[in-house]
């Protein structure tokens, strides 16, 4: 570019030289239009005076009848020319009556003039020339610009004739304070351009440093506006610009007012302003000309879009190659079911789709529009479809895609930064996962902070701490509260209305879409490449071979196209090792995928394992797994008669025996321990472990109750009536039904207990107090009460008192004298509570009639 800038700097028209010989003149500009047959000539001779004239126009571009009716026939018949002096000047002065006229005294910009259209008058002994402007050039008519259309407001656009624009805008801003200043650019185009401001509100070194910008410029063309805007930009290589564009007056007129430079040029109907910043990409004409609250919403939209549109692809890309533990179970099932039997990875899918969608996109805005709509369907529907029955991609891409490709549609003037960003972000998340969207996050948010556009930060919208700068960015206020000028690009007068109902506030930004590093980045692997567990087993292995002594039987999902009942088929699969890693290793050995365990429901233990070895070897393989989030819960399987614990003729497996487990919780308030708290009650030393327990009878499962584990190895276990009090002194059990020792049943409603430390000296003896709220089942009161009764005047209430306070202490002082473990916790310093003094209030509700309230 600058060597095709430097080779044309010297104009064209400076080979001809004036002379007072017509003859001479002539003769200059015939030769320099050789073979021109557009560039016309016209030689005419007044009889009255005996003086010879020729007239020069183009064809085609001038008015014909303006020519003959006051340029032509008036030169031939005025006597006005019999006058002495110079007839150029004796011509434009008395005898033709053409209002645009100019003078030019040295021929130098004789060949511009007569290229734009204007009508070249010479004279015989006169050594300068006349130009009128006779133009009628070819132009469209005023109408609404395609690419900014509104649904609410004027419905012009400017044309490539600038007189026109310049009309227009004028139109809008009807005050002297309107300034023009015109020039060219083009050493051969001769393209004609004005800069136009307010004066009083924009910028003065704004305005000189704008014009000193357009002087350097040395090229032999403009063609559009684009040329300019990429010569004055200061930021060579982004892809974000520096200076914006319209086709609209009304947004032209709205920048004016704002204390922006329009440079309108001639040849192309978009308009550039200056200074541009980031947030106007998503401000357009429709946020002014309806509510405020509609405005602001469609500009969050916008934001969102953009977002959306380059990074969500590579976010997709990042979850289901790196951190499908990050997503739910069934979306997991359901994204690989729609991977099977594909040839290409994730990455190649993502990109090829990216590619093909921008192809169809580009085809169909160059073609004719009945043709473009016609690819549109074709290419989108058609191949999209054809392309998920030949099993080339997967439905999950070709919606992301299609979602992203037409978020992207709602900021075209940021296509050249959501093309290079989409993929930047997409690479990134192919290398580093998350992180690396992250990443190239911060350099996007880097990049903008260092553009500048003519010396105001790209992002000063955002950098401004008073609050009436932020009133049109993220979003807009309403008109009454938009007082100031945005962004302080008028220095000298920066406040568009005197009265303002404007209140004082302050608004604080904040980094809405900050990514935290939430893993690490392993090896890429697709979805459907892994192994999903839905359920584990951990016990000793039957056999003596002490390199089999730990044995693994995992529960994993092998059809996913299962999902879509909500029951996905399952297989069980076995690994043994001298240790559970290698058990682990075995295991994943024997599926031959790499193991997911963040899917994992339920841990199932065998008691000879908790026995014999403990808790603590399957706890810390579970921390080795980067991915596991220790949510799986735990559960202690009781001998049964046979130990395997999912055999593949079976019917049950771990999918029911988790599901029989959240049932008894709620029901008989059955403990739930999940791995993450066995491991934080291990650490801490607090309490014991409280794990339900089950037992495989008749290839049924059946919860027993309870186990205690005490320093990570298994003690005892408890029946469900015994859990149930040890679960009503832990807080955990708030409900349920007792048998007394009478054998009446008392339901009890809502039960609660408070707890303190009594003597400051022994911070493991806890003071308890159970308040319980119940009523007998089938009216099987011994004695008869009108409303609530509690202990100190109810004998049943005594009753059960007395039977729950018995019941609730016999369980702990079997805990802790039978089985050693203290399953409490004193809440104060990490000490299990080892001895205690229980005290129970009870208030019995009675029934509203016989039946019992349930």
């Amino acid at each position: 570019m600058k060597r095709r800038q430097k080779a044309n700097s010297i104009p064209m028209e400076q080979k001809i030289f004036h002379t007072a010989s017509l003859e001479a003149n002539v003769r200059q500009i015939t030769d320099l239009f050789r073979n021109d047959f557009t560039v016309k000539q016209r030689r005419i001779r007044n009889d009255s005076c005996g003086r010879e004239f020729a007239v020069f126009f183009v064809d085609a571009m001038v008015n014909s009848i303006l020519i003959n009716d006051h340029i032509l026939e008036p030169l031939m018949t005025s006597r006005e020319l019999d006058r002495p002096g110079d007839p150029l000047q004796i011509a434009r002065d008395f005898v033709i009556p053409v209002n645009e006229q100019k003078d030019l005294p040295d021929l130098s910009e004789l060949y511009s003039e007569l290229l734009s259209g204007s009508a070249i008058l010479l004279a015989d002994g006169s050594s300068s020339a006349l130009a009128f402007g006779v133009k009628n050039l070819p132009a469209r008519s005023i109408q609404e610009p395609e690419s900014e259309k509104v649904l609410k407001g004027p419905r012009e656009g400017f044309t490539e004739n600038i007189m026109v624009n310049l009309a227009l805008i004028r139109k809008k801003v009807r005050t002297a304070e309107l300034r023009y200043r015109f020039a060219q650019l083009g050493t051969r185009t001769g393209t004609r351009y004005a800069l136009c401001y307010l004066d009083g509100i924009a910028d003065p070194s704004l305005v000189s440093k704008l014009e000193n910008k357009l002087k350097t410029i040395e090229i032999d063309g403009i063609l559009d506006a684009n040329y300019i805007q990429e010569l004055i930009r200061d930021t060579k290589f982004s892809p974000f610009r520096t200076s914006g564009s319209t086709e609209r007056p009304d947004v032209a007129a709205a920048k004016l007012l704002e204390g922006r430079i329009l440079l309108v040029i001639d040849g192309t109907p978009a308009v550039i302003t200056l200074p541009f910043f980031f947030l106007e990409y998503f401000q357009v004409n429709d946020d002014y000309y309806s509510h405020y609250l509609f405005g602001s919403f469609g500009r969050i939209l916008r934001i969102l879009g953009f977002l959306f549109t380059i990074s969500f692809p590579a976010f997709y890309l990042a979850m289901v190659t790196y951190h499908q533990n990050l997503l739910p179970t069934r979306l997991v099932l359901n994204l690989a079911a729609a991977r099977q039997d594909l040839p290409f990875s994730t990455f190649w899918e993502m990109l090829g789709l990216i590619l093909a969608f921008e192809l169809i996109r580009e085809g169909g805005a160059h073609i004719p529009s009945g043709f473009g709509q016609t690819l549109s369907i074709v290419g989108g529907l058609v191949l999209g479809q054809a392309s998920v029955d030949a099993k080339l991609v997967s439905i999950p891409v070709v919606i992301i895609v299609a979602f992203s490709g037409i978020s992207g549609l709602i900021t075209p003037q940021l296509k050249p930064a959501v093309v290079f960003f989409r993929f930047a972000f997409l690479f990134a998340a192919a290398a580093f996962g998350l992180p690396g969207l992250f990443l190239v996050y911060c350099l996007m948010v880097w990049h903008l902070s260092t553009l500048r556009t003519f010396d105001f930060p790209y992002l000063s919208s955002l950098s401004r701490h008073r609050s009436q700068f932020l009133q049109d960015t993220f979003l807009r206020s309403p008109w009454d509260r938009m007082r100031f000028r945005p962004n302080g690009i008028a220095p000298n007068n920066g406040v568009r209305q005197t009265q303002s109902v404007l209140r004082k506030s302050s608004f604080f930004l904040l980094c809405l879409f900050l990514l935290p590093v939430l893993c690490g980045c392993g090896s890429l692997e697709e979805i459907n490449d892994r192994s999903i567990l839905s359920a584990a087993a951990f016990d000793l292995s039957e056999t003596e071979n002490p390199q089999e002594r730990f044995r693994i039987s995992a529960e994993v999902i092998k059809d996913h196209t299962g999902a879509d009942s909500g029951s996905p088929k399952t297989s069980v699969t076995e690994g043994t090792g001298a240790s559970p890693f290698l058990a682990a290793e075995d295991l994943n050995f024997a599926v031959q995928k790499p193991i997911s365990w963040a899917h994992c429901r339920l841990i199932a233990l065998g008691e000879p394992l908790l026995r014999e070895e403990g808790l603590d070897g399957i706890l810390s393989l579970f921390l080795e797994q980067e991915e596991f989030f220790l949510s799986a819960d735990l559960v202690v399987l009781q001998p049964s008669e046979n130990q395997v614990f999912w055999q593949p003729d079976r019917k049950v497996n771990g999918t029911t025996l988790a599901e029989i487990l959240t049932v008894s919780a709620k029901t008989t308030g059955t403990p739930i321990c999940s791995a993450a708290q066995a491991c934080h009650l291990l650490r801490s030393g607090d309490s014991d472990l409280l794990l339900p327990a089950a037992v495989l009878e008749n290839d049924e499962y059946r919860i027993t109750g309870s186990a205690l584990l005490a320093e990570g190895r298994l003690r005892g276990f408890l029946n469900l009536q015994e859990t149930f009090f040890l679960q009503l002194l832990r807080s955990e059990a708030t409900e349920g039904t007792v048998i007394l020792p009478d054998g009446r049943s008392f339901r009890i409603f809502n039960a609660s207990v408070q707890t303190k430390q009594v003597y400051p000296e022994l911070p493991q003896h806890r003071q308890y107090h159970l308040q319980i709220e119940g009523a007998f089942t089938n009216a099987e009161r011994l004695t008869v009460l009108l409303g609530p009764s509690s202990g100190d005047t109810d004998p049943d209430a005594l009753v059960v008192s007395a039977f729950l306070r018995r019941q609730c202490l016999s369980v702990f002082d079997r805990c802790r004298d039978e089985f050693g473990t203290f399953p409490l916790a004193s809440g104060t310093g990490g000490f299990p509570v080892k001895t205690m003094d229980l005290t129970c209030d009870v208030v019995i509700v009675d029934p509203p009639s016989k039946g019992g309230l349930l």
